[in-house]
């Protein structure tokens, strides 16, 4: 039974140390690749994507009037991708082909 995982079998690898996780990870996929029944091995969460570290002065965000949580949300809005969240996906209505949609928000000058 596969409790709603989109593969018939699924092994989940979790931790606190995302390097060490994703090492383990690395080994269990190695030798599961050695298991002739067992094909398209992937993993489902994409591991290498693209991160910033934001660093709020909190004294000068004050005197703006800005919080914290003001700044969170700010950055999630202007960050958020529907590739980590939910797919979007459009159907060229000429070729048939389907293309995943993402959106890039560019800084200003």
């Amino acid at each position: 039974m596969s409790f709603g995982s989109p593969t018939p079998v699924e092994v989940t690898v979790s931790g606190p140390n995302l390097a060490a996780n994703r090492e383990h990870a690395d080994k269990l996929r190695d030798a599961l690749a050695n298991i002739p029944s067992l094909r398209d091995l992937q993993y489902q969460q994409s591991l290498d994507y693209p991160a910033i570290e934001v660093n709020v002065n909190r004294e000068r965000a004050g005197m703006m009037g800005v919080t914290v949580g003001d700044v969170g949300r700010s950055v999630v809005a202007a960050t958020s991708s529907s590739r980590y969240t939910s797919p979007v996906f459009w159907a060229d209505p000429n070729s048939g082909l389907v293309t995943r949609c993402r959106w890039k928000f560019h800084r200003r000058a």
